[in-house]
């Protein structure tokens, strides 16, 4: 007789097995089995409303929360607005109504002469933020006066910035003009002070990292390259990011076929994702920079090419939120060596006594049938009972489909098939999404539109609605489908 138990595993370890379940406590395991369930039951709140105090709806070309605390949510729009949200909620929420989160606008004279680019508060604290807008300056602002700290005047409008800590106490600010080199620029000298060069392309987007000795920047380029620089040495390229042929389908050394949109780093410091144009999600090791995986998302209907993304790395997966057109898509790109299987129910052989019980029940579901009889089913009931065989052949197949594989050992026959299995579609938008901010912790994302509306998605478990709430809205359900002139 099979063993089960702890006399199943021979360094099953009694004392530790129960110190991590005593009462009141909880596994890491089971906070991020948590996490992922409330990434994947993402949905539009409906009690929570982020909107501008005038009455004109705007759009944010670029929105981030302050690493610190994930608390505030600044938000740079189109026309060169700068407004910062208190994301906490009040300390006793009307559940009846919908609330909306404070706003914090800057004066219009602090405000940029185009679009801004790109928003990012100070990475150690939320005192301080950058912004950098088409009109080529780079700005710093106080967060609680919204006063203008420095600028720094650049040739070329701004196409994509990073602020990172580089080992430096200021940080540096690597800043993408779309020309062949990346400037670094050093806040407490108020001027670049390196030229990251590439003659051969041109630079679209660019990313922070720190998982070697050296701090290094990554740039991607509008025809699919992606290569990294050693801030200590300018002049020189550490690495260039190289997909395999039956991936990119070209013999070019490049890590996409098209313009790479975003480039993104976890904060193990572990994976390297990719999106490109081409709607590619590519994820490389961050140690070695080799290729590991890809997400197809060629099969979804959006035809725009402003793709965004974030990802969280939070829960057991590795989750990208990506801006496809009107839709934002919650895709799980965990590299499948490091998902881990379901756990289901292993299929045995039914057993001779299990078999006579489900004979049992099936021989009084056919006495009750011959009970209630019809006469006028006399034919088709005659033409069920010619081919007996085939009826038994059809229960045992039956039977046999039981058998559950885990999600690891499943065999996906097309790239379509597996990015179905591991997407979600959720739909709220009715332009394209122009930026995303994800807020840690919370597991909840923003999304800004060009309808000029702004979408506050969170955990389904997040919001219930109170009785009176939920009444309400069945009486509107109700009345909307009524008939009665009343």
């Amino acid at each position: 007789m099979e063993r089960v138990g702890f006399g199943r595993n021979k360094n099953f370890n009694v004392v530790q097995f129960w110190e991590q379940r005593e009462i009141g406590l909880k596994t890491i395991a089971h906070d991020r089995r948590l996490i992922d369930y409330r990434i994947r039951s993402l949905k539009m709140s409906e009690l929570e409303l982020i909107r501008y105090p005038e009455d004109r709806q705007s759009t944010s070309s670029s929105m981030a929360f302050d690493q610190s605390e994930y608390k505030f949510l600044l938000c740079g729009g189109r026309t060169g607005d700068i407004r910062i949200f208190d994301m906490d909620a009040p300390e006793n929420p009307d559940t009846a109504h919908a609330w909306e989160h404070t706003c914090y606008s800057a004066p219009k004279q602090q405000w940029h002469h185009g679009a801004i680019t790109k928003v990012q508060f100070y990475p150690i604290d939320s005192g301080v933020f950058c912004t950098t807008g088409r009109d080529c300056k780079v700005r710093l602002y106080n967060s609680e006066t919204f006063q203008v700290i420095d600028e720094i005047q650049l040739p070329e409008p701004i196409r994509d910035a990073q602020w990172g800590m580089a080992q430096s106490k200021g940080g540096i600010i690597a800043v993408s003009l779309g020309s062949h080199s990346i400037r670094l620029v050093d806040p407490r000298l108020r001027h670049d002070i390196h030229h990251l060069r590439w003659p051969q392309v041109t630079v679209q987007s660019v990313q922070f990292g720190d998982t070697f000795t050296s701090p290094y920047v990554f740039g991607g380029s509008v025809k699919g390259h992606c290569v990294v620089w050693d801030i200590r040495n300018p002049g020189t390229v550490m690495e260039n990011l190289v997909a395999p042929y039956d991936i990119i389908r070209t013999k070019k050394r490049k890590a996409h076929t098209t313009e790479i949109r975003a480039i993104r780093v976890t904060e193990s410091k572990k994976y390297v994702v990719t999106l490109s144009t081409s709607k590619h999600i590519h994820i490389w090791d961050a140690r070695d920079l080799t290729f590991i995986h890809s997400l197809d998302l060629t099969w979804t209907p959006s035809e725009d090419l402003r793709q965004i993304m974030e990802i969280a790395e939070e829960g057991q997966n590795l989750y990208a939120f990506v801006g496809m057109g009107e839709e934002l898509l919650v895709c799980n790109i965990t590299p499948k060596n490091d998902r881990r299987p379901n756990i289901v129910k292993l299929w045995r052989k039914p057993k001779k006594e299990e078999e006579d019980t489900k004979n049992g029940i099936k021989q009084g579901e056919k006495d009750e049938q011959d009970s209630n009889y019809d006469p006028s089913y006399d034919d088709k009931s005659n033409v069920a009972q010619k081919d007996g065989t085939m009826a038994q052949n059809t229960t045992e197949a039956t039977v046999n489909r039981r058998r559950i594989l885990p999600r690891a050992c499943r065999k996906f026959n097309t790239e379509k098939e597996y990015g179905n299995q591991d997407v979600k579609r959720l739909t709220g938008h009715f332009h394209n999404i122009m930026s995303i901010a994800y807020q840690k912790h919370r597991q909840r994302v923003v999304t800004s539109g060009a309808d000029g509306h702004t979408h506050l998605w969170v955990p389904a478990m997040d919001e219930t609605l109170s009785d009176e709430r939920a009444s309400s809205m069945a009486r509107l359900y109700e009345d909307d489908l009524s008939d009665d002139d009343d």
